[in-house]
């Protein structure tokens, strides 16, 4: 837990939707490509639109199969045939180029994508009178060797939909009636197709929902019903062994598309160029992802390479390589012990500056700050090495000060509550409202109490230590009448968990002073993890004498979503349950495996489930929330001095943050308050978030927890600051520590799925599919492998933890968090399960 003062801290809330306003200046508007706009195929200057082709993994490029690979061209869509070959369908982008009148052509490769037959016309016919051409295709293989097609029709009176025609000899097609996707609302567009199993799965674009998919899934491909909706704002780390995949353009990059089961899609932010647009995908025998797209010259700024699918223009600036970094140096073990509940009505707080002018500080270079490292690759900051130099003189990178609420304005005041609004938004699926109707009401006086009934199941038992194990009715009649009083309440949960987003309510107690934001209520975080551990503990119920592992599976796959949705609230608090959330499903998990209750084939189910949820990974998330907190808190201290200019009221102060000392502030504290300048102290505060930013964005194991201290005291240079300055090393490090289980977890059941098959465990972990294992195996703490060995008893996997050294496996169970008790060692052994920590 973060503290400012003696208070709780409230941290921050994504800006994702004010980049999105920015991004939509910067970055080519095509990616959207809205219903009103006209056509814009026609080339500009010497900047034509050119489709190249690329192999990914991961949303990672490994080769550029072909650069200008099918030239003027524009808008793709991509499919692979029944004997090999792959497809693509396009728009021709020029008047001489021979395209049809629908304006779409055709191409095939039978090389895997790498050299492509000269563009052919192809034709709908039966298209409606009044229906406009065919636009952004979609072509699908059909089981029967049909091709379908998907496209737009824009008709002049109504929306715009998505229609399909079908072809059994590609050049010709013939419009299927009826409508494949239409809302009464909003015009749809830029269709996404593909099967996943027996499922046709089409998303597209809605009218003022640019950064959303609507989605929707048929089993026939003509009948489609709606399903979630999936948000592209947010990137996390795609499910890496998802079984179907896609690229898609978004206006703040490419992104990952993946699913393990064709329910839940998640969104990744891979490494393609984020000049890429118009993205078209098909997986090849390998699982690795043919991608077509137009790369738009104008804004070839790629976080990944400077030729990835083009040359730039003689006139386009092509950034410099990132310098390297140094090592970081050692960690410390120090920090304030973690928190995991919170109750309702809790208030909190924390801090940031405007972001000055810079040429490089383009829409596209910020989102790709932004993405999220994907398959363990991070982008590399634009950094001067010595950024660990002695003094921890880190440079503020312009685009994270972007991201940071502005300083205050003693004659025109901020309004940071409507920053913070804005900064929040309002998703289009939030799932707050779903948690806060099970757990919370208000009484008469409009303050938020608790309304979810206490649970004594097996983790809320306080006379029961030990770890998950099944357990029967007959044996344990008070938790057999906590999982009846609990059922009504946990499927309320699963359904809640279900919905694509959540953002933190912004609400105030009636009592409270609605424009200071540290009066912000939390939602009742200790009722959404009462409600985690009363789902896990119903999962290891007996029914006729067995544990029901796919209700468990689903278990964790609900606990997984609710945990995932608190690590995107406003607040790091709410994260922190989210990563205390997440750390007891993976035990669960491992319990499960040992225990053997699980089949080869749901092994192969949960582990999926379980590496589909990784932690957000976007650090100015809360660092701007942090920010907004802590500017205004200062910007509520101050006053007009004697000479006109801001100082700080020691009532004010005091009043807000609280004396340093147990009892009132002194005198003396008071004077040493009034000489200091408040808005050095709000500069400095900026400074400061924006390099906690830098720092969180690097993480383990170049910034260690004994990094974000020395920085936190580097700054603590005035009394001021020394109230209200956090250090982030022990949030840093939680997080570390979830994301270390998540992965631990995964190479363990990949491990017993090995010895499943070969009647033994793996020597060693390059026994294993490399495929399957390339991002588990390696320790965030180390960014080497898991400590991997085989003991008496089996294999033995185990975390090199804070001083990232090997200890040989011998157990921390807190860590190395209690350095007297665990002076040996501060591994922590994943596998086998090890006995909890006791309470």
């Amino acid at each position: 837990m973060i503290l400012f003062w003696r208070q709780p801290s409230r941290a921050a809330r994504s800006v994702w939707l004010l980049l999105s306003c920015a991004a939509a200046q910067a970055v080519d508007p095509s990616t959207t490509r809205p219903a009103s706009e006209p056509d814009r195929l026609a080339p500009t200057g010497n900047l034509r639109p050119t489709i190249s082709v690329f192999l990914c993994r991961d949303g990672f490029p490994v080769e550029t199969l072909a650069a200008d690979a099918i030239p003027d061209a524009a808008r793709p869509g991509l499919c692979a045939l029944p004997d090999g070959s792959l497809l693509a369908v396009f728009h021709r982008a020029t008047a001489d180029a021979g395209h049809g009148r629908d304006g779409l052509a055709h191409s095939r490769s039978r090389d895997g994508g790498r050299t492509w037959s000269a563009p052919q016309p192809i034709r709908i016919r039966g298209l409606p009178a009044g229906g406009g051409p065919p636009q952004d295709p979609a072509p699908l293989a059909e089981p029967d060797g049909r091709v379908r097609l998907y496209f737009t029709l824009r008709p002049a009176d109504a929306p715009a939909y998505i229609a399909s025609a079908s072809s059994d000899d590609g050049p010709t097609y013939r419009l299927e009636p009826g409508e494949r996707l239409r809302r009464p609302d909003a015009a749809l567009d830029d269709p996404i197709v593909l099967r996943a199993g027996t499922e046709t799965h089409l998303f597209a674009r809605a009218a003022g929902r640019p950064d959303v998919l609507i989605h929707a899934r048929s089993l026939d491909g003509l009948e489609f019903q709606r399903a979630v909706d999936v948000a592209l704002v947010r990137p996390e780390r795609a499910d890496r062994v998802a079984r179907w995949r896609a690229v898609v353009a978004s206006r703040l990059g490419p992104r990952l598309l993946a699913s393990p089961d064709g329910r839940r899609w998640t969104v990744g932010a891979g490494g393609l160029p984020l000049a890429l647009r118009d993205a078209a995908s098909v997986s090849d025998n390998t699982g690795a992802l043919i991608v077509l797209g137009t790369i738009d010259r104008r804004a070839a700024l790629s976080p990944v390479s400077a030729d990835a699918g083009a040359k730039a223009d003689s006139d386009v600036a092509t950034p410099a390589p990132p310098a390297p970094l140094n090592d970081a140096r050692p960690a410390s073990n120090e920090g304030s012990p973690p928190a995991t509940d919170a109750p309702a009505q809790t208030s909190k707080a924390e801090s940031a500056e405007a972001a000055r002018p810079n040429a490089l500080s383009t829409a596209a270079r910020i989102a790709s700050w932004l993405m999220p490292a994907a398959a363990g690759r991070a982008l590399e900051p634009e950094l001067d090495p010595s950024r660990f130099d002695d003094d921890l003189a880190v440079p503020i990178d312009p685009r994270i000060e972007a991201l940071l609420a502005p300083e205050p304005d003693s004659d025109s005041p901020v309004d940071y509550l409507a920053w913070l609004r804005q900064a929040a938004g309002a998703p289009a699926d939030d799932a707050a409202p779903y948690y806060s109707a099970i757990i919370t009401t208000t009484d008469a006086e409009g303050r938020f109490v608790r309304a979810l009934p206490p649970f004594t199941g097996m983790l809320s038992d306080v006379d029961y230590n030990d770890g998950p194990r099944p357990w029967s009715p007959h044996d344990r009649p008070a938790w057999e009448a906590d999982y009846e009083r609990s059922l009504a309440y946990v499927a309320r949960f699963r359904a809640a968990a279900a919905h694509t987003d959540y953002a933190t309510p912004i609400r105030f107690s009636p009592d409270s002073t609605p424009n200071l934001l540290i009066g912000l209520l939390l939602p009742d975080l200790a009722g959404h993890r009462a409600l985690v551990k009363q789902t896990l503990s119903n999962s290891w119920r007996l029914t006729d004498g067995r544990v029901d592992a796919g209700a468990m599976i689903e278990a964790w796959q609900t606990s997984l979503a609710a945990a995932n949705h608190m690590s995107r609230g406003v607040t790091i608090i709410e994260d922190l349950v989210g990563v205390a959330e997440r750390g007891l499903v993976l035990h669960h998990a491992r319990e499960a495996l040992h225990q053997g209750l699980l089949s080869p084939d749901q092994v192969a189910a949960a582990r999926a489930v379980l590496l589909a949820y990784p932690a957000p990974a976007d650090p100015p998330r809360w660092v701007a929330g942090e920010s907004a907190f802590a500017m205004d808190m200062l910007q509520n201290a101050t006053a007009r001095g004697a000479l006109g200019g801001p100082v700080f009221d020691p009532g004010r102060f005091f009043g807000i943050v609280g004396s340093s000392t147990d009892g009132p502030p002194s005198l003396l504290d008071a004077a040493a308050l009034t000489q200091v300048d408040p808005a050095a102290v709000a500069r400095d505060m900026r400074r400061y978030y924006a390099q906690v930013a830098q720092l969180a964005h690097e993480g383990y194991p170049r910034v260690r927890s004994a990094d974000f201290d020395a920085l936190a005291d580097r700054h603590r240079g005035n009394p001021v600051a020394r109230s209200i300055t956090p250090s982030l090393g022990r949030f840093s490090t939680l997080r570390a520590r979830a994301e270390a289980s998540r992965r631990a977890t995964g190479l363990a059941y990949e491990v017993a799925a090995f010895q499943a098959r070969h009647g033994r465990p793996p020597d060693r972990l390059d026994e294993l599919p490399a495929e399957q294992i390339a991002f588990d195996r390696i320790d965030p703490f180390s960014g080497r492998d898991f400590g991997y060995r085989l003991g008496p008893d089996g294999p033995i996997i185990y975390s090199v933890s804070e001083n990232a050294r090997d200890d040989g496996g011998v157990h921390a169970p807190r860590w190395g968090d209690d350095a007297e008790a665990e002076a040996a060692s501060d591994d922590y052994v994943f596998w086998p399960p090890q006995p909890p920590a006791q309470r």
